[in-house]
C-alpha cells in the first residue's frame, strides 16, 4: 500500500518511527522536518513514483494524506 510504504521512507528520512508518520497530522510536527527533508522527500517521490514534484508542491507537502493525494493526482 502507498501509505505505508511512504510512512517507512518518510520516517527514515525523518528518522522517525513510521507509526509516528501515519499517527501524525502534520509533518512540521517532527524536529527534523525542514527545506532540507522536504527537498529529500520530493527527491524519493520523484524517484520511486516517476513524478514531476514542483517548488510550488512544497506548500502543500506538509501531511503524510498531503503527500499521498499528490502523488495519486499526479499518477493519473
Amino acid at each position: 500500500m502507498i501509505i505505508s510504504e511512504l510512512a517507512i521512507k518518510i520516517g527514515e528520512i525523518l528518522e522517525v518511527d513510521s507509526d509516528d508518520i501515519m499517527n501524525s497530522s502534520s509533518l512540521n510536527e517532527f524536529e527534523n522536518f525542514d527545506s532540507f527533508a522536504l527537498i529529500h522527500i520530493s527527491v524519493m517521490i520523484e524517484s520511486d513514483f516517476h513524478i514531476s514534484i514542483e517548488p510550488e508542491d512544497f506548500e502543500i507537502m506538509n501531511s503524510l494524506e498531503a503527500i499521498v493525494g499528490l502523488i495519486e493526482e499526479r499518477k493519473k
